[in-house]
């Protein structure tokens, strides 16, 4: 059932998107925003829509759960969606990392094959559940930069489009354009080194702690932050002192994917999966 819902919430996650971030909605007044009383607007809308849908008899999935199993299942939907908005990004890996710290020997017995102590764990507490659940979906929201080159480089070039989009919207309504918004000035290679720098590789390396079998995000995220380098050193022709204070930091980068989630992982992916599953279906259902 909690995979179920949480694929549902996958999938309604970012319904109705309008193209445009939160802080645009709040600069120009929305309608939106003031309905949401500018909290966490757009995911707010898209829990509202989904279940809008899901409201409809033809549509609704959920109408196999028992009303128990319905209420659970809706409010883990509202809060993991509520948990894409970036505002709760810092928030959230801080959040999981107690929760990793105080179940430790749980989530590593998980991994290697043995779930029983993180079934207890997940049951005992429904709020380490749902910020694992809200991790999960958080992660592959924005996983775009832990994907295989040629899909990183063009959903970067897709989410660049669509800020530079607002930008110029921004501009024309003569409001403060927004960081990564202006493409006259905004560095494609640069933005995503700074965006895998400061947002992605604590997400990234905090998951993999958790969830050992995601190395693979990790080892991709290290070649993508070089090659988004190399591709900037081709391109802009930037003298040795920007080469090396850029280096500098795609080697920290580097550093901090490979440390201690590399060889560890692998030694323990192919039974992570299992254990979580099992531990999610053992907690189900008790």
């Amino acid at each position: 059932v909690t995979v179920f819902w949480l694929l549902v919430a996958a999938l309604g996650h970012d319904v109705s998107h309008l193209g445009v971030n939160n802080q645009f909605l709040v600069e120009t007044s929305h309608a939106l925003a003031l309905r949401y009383n500018d909290k966490s607007i757009l995911e707010n809308l898209h829990c509202a829509v989904l279940f809008e849908v899901l409201s409809d008899a033809s549509a609704n999935v959920l109408k196999v759960l028992d009303k128990a199993e319905y209420k659970a299942a809706r409010a883990g939907i509202v809060e993991v969606i509520l948990g894409t908005d970036m505002v709760r990004h810092n928030e959230d890996i801080k959040g999981l990392s107690i929760a990793f710290t105080m179940n430790e020997e749980a989530f590593v017995a998980a991994s290697e094959g043995s779930p029983q102590a993180l079934s207890k764990a997940l049951q005992e507490d429904s709020k380490v559940r749902l910020k694992v659940l809200g991790a999960m979906l958080h992660t592959a929201d924005i996983s775009n930069p832990m994907k295989p080159w040629d899909l990183c480089e063009f959903l970067a070039d897709k989410c660049l489009e669509e800020f530079f989009a607002q930008g110029d919207q921004e501009k024309e309504l003569g409001i403060p354009v927004q960081m990564l918004n202006d493409r006259d000035k905004v560095n494609r290679c640069t933005s995503q080194v700074g965006f895998i720098e400061f947002v992605i590789t604590p997400l990234a390396e905090q998951m993999v702690a958790v969830f050992p079998s995601l190395n693979y995000l990790t080892r991709n995220l290290s070649q993508n932050v070089q090659t988004w380098a190399e591709i900037w050193k081709t391109r802009s022709d930037p003298s040795a002192e920007e080469v090396e204070k850029l280096q500098g930091r795609v080697a920290k980068v580097m550093t901090r994917c490979k440390a201690g989630a590399w060889d560890d992982a692998m030694t323990r992916q192919d039974s992570a999966t299992s254990g979580l599953s099992e531990s999610l279906s053992e907690a189900e259902g008790a």
